[in-house]
Parts: structure tokens; sequence; C-alpha cells
């Protein structure tokens, strides 16, 4: 019977001490559990720090930025000034107009222009005419060149080119009357 006794014992030991090493084995998982989440709430806090941290660097050197850009306005002021003045107003193209018609005279060339359409497509918004120049072949490539080195930034989309006649008796090319028509984009505000 202490055989008995023993046996019963040890069988209530074994169970004792399985039991014993499943609360250990489950408390060990729970402490593993809890030190893995707070891991991953570290984790996630310094990655929103890090963030707040690459937020305000940005911040301070697009400040730095604007300030450099401030400080240098008065020096950029003169280009934005001939940036806005190469740009036609469609609400008001006088100013154009009248380049384009001192240009003529001052080359000797008769000029027709014809209406005016604005269009806005998603490269820019342009200022579309056509012209239609008279005069001697060297007085219209004058006229052609000085509208290309004008204040404007003119692209020429057609150049149709027509002799008329000569005035000088020697038929000089140069002396040659022609007959352009021009059609022009101008880049507009």
């Amino acid at each position: 019977m202490e055989n008995k006794i023993r046996q019963t014992n040890l069988s209530h030991r074994k169970k004792n001490a399985a039991v014993l090493l499943i609360l250990v084995a489950l408390v060990f998982a729970v402490l593993i559990f809890s030190i893995w989440f707070c891991f991953e709430k570290i984790k996630e806090g310094s990655d929103k720090i890090i963030s707040t941290k690459m937020g305000i660097a940005t911040s301070e050197i697009e400040v730095n930025k604007i300030n450099d850009f401030k400080s240098k306005y008065k020096d950029y002021l003169p280009n934005f000034q001939k940036i806005d003045q190469a740009v036609v107003n469609p609400q008001n193209p006088l100013n154009f107009i009248e380049f384009l018609e001192n240009s003529a005279d001052k080359n000797g060339v008769d000029l027709t222009i014809s209406p005016m359409s604005f269009s806005k497509d998603a490269k820019a918004k342009t200022l579309s005419v056509s012209l239609a120049v008279n005069g001697k072949f060297i007085d219209v490539i004058s006229f052609l060149r000085e509208m290309e080195n004008g204040p404007y930034l003119i692209s020429i989309q057609n150049l149709t080119l027509e002799g008329v006649g000569s005035k000088e008796p020697d038929d000089n090319a140069a002396t040659e009357i022609i007959k352009a028509v021009v059609m022009i984009d101008v880049l507009a505000k």
C-alpha cells in the first residue's frame, strides 16, 4: 500500500509538474507575445517620429528656399518683367499689334493683320494670327527676322512666299516684290 501511495504521490507530482510546465509555457508565451506587441508599438512610434522629422526637415528646406528666393527677388524682378512682356494679353493685344506695325514700318513693308484667335491647348495658351506682308524680298526677310528677334515669344507655323513683280529695272532678287503669308502663334497669358 505504501507503494500505491508512492505511486499516487508520484502521479500527482507528475500531474502537478505537467500543469506547472503548461502554466510556465503559457506565461512564457504571453510574455513573448507582450514583448513582441510592445516592439511593434515602439516600431510604429519610431516610424511616426522619423516621418515627422523628415517632414520638418523638408519644411525647413522649403522655408530656406523661399527665404533665399525672397532675398534674390529684386535680382530676378527684371527677368520676370521681361517674361511678362514676352507674352501677349489675349484680352488686350494692342502692344503686340503695335510691335508688328512698327516693325513693318521700320522695314518698309505693307502689313495686313487678320483677326486673332485664342487657343488654350494642353501645352500652352497661344494667340494665332495670319499676317500678309508685301514688299521687297530683302525687306520682308528683315521684317521676319525682327519678329523672330523681338520681345514676344513667336512661333512661325506656316510661311508662304509668292513673287509679285519687280520695282527696280535691274531685276535683282533682293528688289523683287513678294507677298508673304505668315501664320504665327504667340505665347499668351
